[in-house]
């Protein structure tokens, strides 16, 4: 059988390339079930720069997140926490103190004697104290008190604060009544304690004492992303922005055996 390829005929259009300026144009349509408005065409040199345009957003974004994380000072050992080391911050009259691996090692429930000593020393010098901590358990927070109160020191005390949300450090500026920059912040945290005293505007010093091994600077960070997920969840439920303070009293030191 033969072929007479005089009767065949074919659609040129199947298999000739598009033009060039075919190439570079895409047509971009958007479902409507999505509630998203129809684009107009788009072409690839106009997709690049959004690109460009999302990538200098989001490096700036980083840029500006990994500033506020930056402690105006950092203190390796718990002697480094004097008066003179506060007042070379600036106008500082206040200080709030994380509690957890700050001031006590986390869930030891006691208090080192050197940071007790230290914070005798800040009290002689005149600044208002206060302890903002996201501790959840009010027995052992009491306990935190008690032993504060044993060595004469009768600070407010704001637990359960739902760091890095600020309204626990801002409370404590009232109860203070000090403007934001004469307030340093002293805890272990980059996200609960440094990066929300900075966004806050007071002054931010980070306590490493308990976290010198690179394994603790790790936990560090992954407590504080926990925290910051959790605690955001917590506040974005309740929608409570006032938190209890609980001011300093007077312990019976009779009782305190029994505590």
């Amino acid at each position: 059988m033969m072929l007479n390829l005089n009767t065949l005929s074919f659609n040129s259009t199947l298999t000739r390339p598009a033009p060039k300026a075919e190439r570079e144009t895409t047509l971009i349509t958007c479902d409507p079930r999505f509630g998203m408005a129809p684009l107009d065409t788009l072409t690839l040199s106009s997709l690049t720069s959004s690109g460009k345009a999302l990538q200098t957003r989001v490096q700036h974004w980083a840029q500006q997140f990994w500033a506020s994380t930056l402690a105006n000072d950092t203190l390796r050992c718990i002697e480094d926490l004097t008066p003179s080391r506060l007042r070379n911050l600036g106008d500082v009259h206040g200080v709030i103190f994380d509690l957890d691996d700050t001031l006590m090692p986390l869930l030891s429930g006691k208090f080192p004697s050197g940071i007790i000593e230290s914070l005798q020393r800040i009290q002689r010098a005149g600044f208002k104290m206060g302890i903002v901590t996201n501790n959840i358990q009010p027995e052992y927070c009491r306990r935190a008190r008690v032993q504060l109160a044993q060595a004469g020191l009768y600070l407010p005390f704001i637990q359960d604060a739902r760091k890095p949300h600020p309204s626990g450090f801002e409370q404590m500026r009232e109860r203070f009544g000090l403007s934001l920059d004469q307030i340093a912040v002293v805890g272990d945290g980059v996200l609960s304690d440094v990066r929300c005293a900075n966004l806050l505007g007071m002054k931010s010093v980070r306590a490493m004492w308990f976290r010198q091994s690179t394994i603790g600077i790790a936990c560090s960070y992954l407590q504080d992303a926990l925290a910051m997920t959790f605690n955001g969840f917590r506040h974005f439920v309740s929608g409570q922005n006032r938190l209890a303070v609980i001011e300093p009293y007077e312990i019976n030191m009779a009782n305190l055996g029994h505590t």
